[in-house]
């Protein structure tokens, strides 16, 4: 089955399935947050779920809630790319740098060249 994946939790070794992600993708970036959520950045996916029309990339930002389980979309990168380097700067920042667009060619290379920041929503507090 395509595009299954888990992370690890290093504290006590155990296995979380990401069966529940929103679009399925591969080659995102994935990153993060000082509050436990995981970033999932882009990526390659399939037709169905793909923004540019060609390329099966997206743009869409999921988060995953690590106590919950829950993963939302959260927004859109500016543009469909895989392959991108992502970093948390401060406490809800990413910086986007790179990342292959089929569309985007720089001196013979399919690389996308500018960065930009994508601002993670607030967490919102259970009252």
């Amino acid at each position: 089955m395509p595009f299954q994946r888990a992370i690890i939790d290093p504290k006590d070794k155990t296995l979380i399935r990401l069966d529940g992600l929103q679009v399925p993708r591969i080659d995102d970036a994935v990153v993060q947050l000082k509050d436990g959520r995981v970033i999932f950045i882009g990526g390659e996916t399939t037709k169905e779920y793909a923004d540019d029309g060609t390329d099966n990339l997206t743009n869409t930002v999921e988060e995953l809630d690590l106590r919950t389980g829950v993963t939302k979309r959260i927004g859109r990168i500016l543009v469909p790319r895989k392959g991108v380097i992502a970093e948390v700067i401060g406490d809800r920042d990413i910086l986007i740098v790179g990342g292959w667009n089929q569309r985007t060619i720089v001196r013979d290379e399919r690389w996308w060249p500018e960065a930009e920041i994508f601002r993670v929503p607030a967490k919102i507090r259970n009252r």
